[in-house]
């Protein structure tokens, strides 16, 4: 019998990544197990963003930069300095016209988020600065800026839910290795007891890693950086790990 991967990543995501891993002897199956909430109406994020008196705007996920994008001021042009964690999260922005600058993704042992912090400081940028981001979210990035002198206001776009535990239990009675890319969902895994500790686990980046180690789920393998070949190499090693698979 073929050992069960589940892939809990929003549809669309790594787009590839089950092609990327035929042949490793899995049986594979999405199912995200998180909903995004944008919130609405959200007068503070809408407030903020027309102040339109930032050094920069920031955000770490594609919801957030869609939810940017939909509120910036199409009619005009933005003069403050758009920030994105990487090229997923800048992409709802591109499409939108606005010009986007990127961080250096994050790694095994450093989240992309901090990198992000650390290429904003490399290049000059100065405060204030304008977090949008969803809740719950890791502090790395405003810690970091906000250690550097660099002042941070955070708004939230919109909230993220775990789905009910019982849909939680059986996607996990359902699995052999799992695929985590959220701090959120590694907390509503790990809160589902013994039941969580019966599948291996494969974090996308550090962020989500640390979390695992400091919830008792301490993944098998964490991806270098959250693309396609990373993570599917990722799973390849936790799968030899575990002797699971062929």
């Amino acid at each position: 019998m073929s050992a069960r991967l589940l892939v809990t990543l929003a549809a669309g995501a790594l787009p590839g990544l089950e092609d990327a891993l035929t042949g490793s002897g899995f049986t594979i199956r999405r199912q995200p197990l998180l909903q995004h909430e944008p919130i609405a109406p959200n007068r503070p994020l809408h407030d903020a963003i027309a102040a339109g008196e930032w050094g920069a705007i920031v955000v770490t996920s594609p919801r957030a930069a869609a939810i940017v994008a939909s509120v910036l001021p199409r009619e005009s042009d933005v003069a403050v300095p758009l920030w994105a964690v990487g090229a997923a999260t800048a992409a709802p922005l591109q499409v939108a016209g606005w010009r986007v600058c990127t961080g250096p993704g994050g790694s095994a042992s450093a989240g992309a988020a901090e990198a992000l912090a650390g290429a904003m400081l490399a290049a000059m940028v100065r405060g204030p600065v304008l977090f949008v981001a969803g809740d719950p979210h890791r502090p790395d990035l405003a810690a970091r800026l906000a250690d550097a002198g660099v002042s941070v206001t955070t708004v939230l776009a919109y909230r993220s839910v775990p789905v009910a535990d019982v849909e939680l239990l059986a996607a996990l009675d359902r699995a052999d290795l799992v695929v985590v890319a959220s701090p959120a969902l590694v907390a509503a895994l790990a809160a589902q007891g013994d039941a969580a500790m019966r599948a291996g686990y494969v974090a996308i980046g550090a962020t989500t890693a640390q979390q695992g180690r400091a919830l008792g789920l301490v993944p098998v393998a964490t991806a270098d950086q959250p693309s396609v070949a990373a993570v599917a190499d990722a799973v390849r090693r936790a799968a030899r790990t575990l002797a699971l698979g062929s």
